[in-house]
């Protein structure tokens, strides 16, 4: 069965971050992405000695999962239904000109966009889930 509802584990160890892409990825090209910071898996020396920098890991994720994240950051402790979780997919129309994404394939892009940015959250340990 599939996963009906979601909630973040542990926002106050999250920080989102929207900021042009100048990593050293090749794939950056100052354009505006989400980068969403966790201290979850510091070491216990970045936690409790101020002698070590914390070293948050970073998420660098597509701009138009911002709503999502804010919406699951702001609905914490609540679970939240997963297919209610506002997601803005740019629409194959958008990059091609074109009027011919129809609303059955929005549907299905949104979909697979909210089920990517979910389960990349799941695999940091950044989200907690139940039937």
């Amino acid at each position: 069965m599939l996963v009906s509802f979601c909630r973040l584990a542990y926002p106050k160890s999250l920080r989102m971050t929207i900021e042009a892409d100048d990593t050293d990825d090749e794939d950056s090209d100052g354009t505006p992405v989400v980068f969403l910071s966790s201290s979850l898996h510091n070491s216990k020396e970045h936690h409790m000695d101020g002698r070590f920098p914390p070293s948050p890991a970073v998420l660098k994720l597509p701009l138009h999962f911002a709503q999502a994240i804010m919406y699951l950051l702001q609905s914490y402790p609540k679970y939240v239904r997963v297919d209610s979780i506002p997601m803005s997919v740019p629409s194959f129309a958008e990059h091609t000109g074109s009027g011919d994404e129809d609303e059955e394939d929005a549907t299905s892009s949104e979909q697979s966009q909210r089920s990517a940015l979910l389960v990349t959250i799941w695999q940091s340990g950044l989200l907690t889930t139940k039937k």
